[in-house]
């Protein structure tokens, strides 16, 4: 019976990362782009010790050194410290829902606020440098109510291969 069925919650997929194709819809940028000396990478990382745990051939991998000095004559004009990733393409999509259904009542979004998405790692403020690195399968998006919250160490169900758009 139409209508009758239950509105999935669970998270849906806004990117997979498991292609160099969908490392390749993300830009990279750190402090160096203006004169500072962090690294930034994004690669797709495949060895299978890595990526048998999340059931994938390959996932990404966010890497690079935090490094809070900046080049000679930047001094007190950038602050060291940053790096991270973005989507290339404006994330303009979002529509209005209501419990997981498109609502018949849709009003005008500011969507030019919501540019890109990604991940951005700061260590200037807090003083903190050093190696980092993030293995990346997917960037999902999920109601708040229905997070999964788990102690450190504590490992997340399995994500559903079958339909990666509910997992």
């Amino acid at each position: 019976m139409t209508g009758a069925d239950s509105v999935s919650r669970a998270p849906r997929v806004l990117f997979h990362l498991n292609s160099l194709e969908d490392i390749e819809g993300f830009a990279t940028g750190c402090d160096a782009d203006m004169g500072g000396t962090s690294t930034t990478h994004l690669d797709l990382e495949t060895l299978p010790a890595v990526n048998g745990g999340v059931g994938r051939t390959a996932t990404a991998k966010f890497w690079g050194e935090m490094r809070l000095n900046v080049k000679s004559g930047m001094e007190q004009k950038i602050r060291g410290g940053y790096a991270g990733f973005r989507n290339k393409i404006p994330f303009e999509n979002f529509v209005r829902t209501n419990s997981g259904e498109l609502s018949s009542n849709q009003i005008q979004m500011a969507r030019e606020g919501i540019r890109t998405i990604g991940i951005s790692l700061l260590g200037g403020n807090s003083g903190i440098s050093g190696k980092y690195e993030l293995g990346i399968d997917s960037i999902r998006i999920v109601n708040e109510e229905d997070v999964i919250r788990t102690r450190p160490g504590e490992q997340l169900p399995p994500i559903d291969q079958h339909n990666p758009n509910e997992a």
